[in-house]
């Protein structure tokens, strides 16, 4: 006669507590992935917003003032907190524009961040003071101008990729004119 084996109580419990064991486990992980991608979520929106702050800032005509200046903003369903650094550096008409940035709540003011958190995200940029091209001659784009050439000779042409070709602003040979030849302007 054969007796029918079942589990003892003995091996439940530790088919139990193994079970337990890789459920913890899973869930450390699963927490952990959840921390990361808020974690990465906050460093792309502090970085949007860094570099919204930093387009800003060049955007302006003015050179921006030397010095320090904050801001708060909600976006992204938090409150963050922005502090720009404008710095001279030792090129003339160059400023460094160095933007932080911070969560320091959710909205509502309830979680994240406190106002003394660490910066998540730093955006550094340059603006520079010159308003025209660094021959100091405008380009005119819409007809003829005259182009510096060479040892401050003046060659007159029109602007296209034909006349731009050669340093001297006239046609480079095999562009469809002979050399030393100026295209004719186009109506």
């Amino acid at each position: 006669m054969s007796r029918a084996r079942a589990f003892t109580l003995i091996e439940v419990l530790v088919a139990l507590v193994i079970v337990a064991f890789a459920v913890g486990a899973l869930m450390t992980a699963l927490t952990t992935s959840a921390a990361n991608v808020e974690r990465q979520r906050d460093s792309s929106f502090a970085q949007w917003i860094g570099f919204n702050q930093l387009a800003l800032t060049r955007l302006n005509l003015q050179q921006p003032s030397i010095g320090t200046t904050t801001g708060e903003l909600d976006f992204g369903l938090a409150h963050w907190a922005w502090e720009q650094t404008v710095e001279d550096i030792q090129i003339p008409g160059i400023r460094r524009i160095t933007v932080k940035v911070k969560r320091t709540a959710a909205l509502g003011g309830t979680g994240g961040a406190s106002v003394n958190a660490p910066w998540v995200a730093t955006v550094t940029g340059f603006k520079g003071d010159a308003l025209s091209a660094s021959s100091g001659q405008s380009v005119n784009w819409n007809g003829t101008q005259s182009l510096p050439g060479p040892r401050g000779a003046n060659t007159t042409g029109n602007l296209d990729a034909t006349s731009l070709a050669s340093p001297t602003g006239n046609a480079a040979p095999g562009a469809g004119a002979s050399p030393g030849n100026v295209p004719p302007a186009r109506p």
